[in-house]
């Protein structure tokens, strides 16, 4: 997780908020992230976890600043589902998540069902060599 992590970093040096589920493994993975990034703390949310609406977290990133750049750590289905209402205001997942693997999802302005665009779909091997072969050009 740790080189995957650096692989995001690669890819997204913006994110500025871990989000995370409060189920333990989502919290270590988040803060596996945050120490990454550089960022302090995780934000632990219920709206992140098994079985929650996608509705919940979507209330609550409209509450972060415009400019915020959000990374969520959650499980599987719901991550998809997730991805899938933001992307096509379907809630079902079309963007299969394994372990360790991350999306980008834009918004032209609030976010909301169906206006968000994918920019990548990676998994955690990809994001790995990614953050291997980055190594020396990128702070560790």
């Amino acid at each position: 997780m740790r080189a995957a992590a650096k692989g995001l970093e690669i890819l997204l040096p913006g994110i500025t908020l871990i989000t995370a589920s409060p189920l333990l493994r989502a919290e270590e993975t988040a803060r596996i992230l945050a120490g990454q990034y550089g960022i302090g703390d995780v934000a632990v949310l219920p709206a992140l976890a098994p079985g929650n609406s996608p509705r919940n977290f979507l209330a609550w990133l409209r509450q972060q600043p415009p400019d915020a750049a959000v990374g969520a750590v959650g499980h599987e289905p719901d991550l998809g589902v997730l991805a899938g209402w933001l992307l096509a205001k379907r809630l079902e997942s079309f963007t299969p998540f394994g372990k360790g693997a991350a999306c980008l999802i834009e918004f032209a302005g609030n976010p909301a069902p169906g206006t968000g665009v994918l920019g990548w779909l990676m998994t955690s091997a990809a994001l790995g060599a990614i953050g291997r072969c980055g190594r020396g050009a990128h702070r560790s």
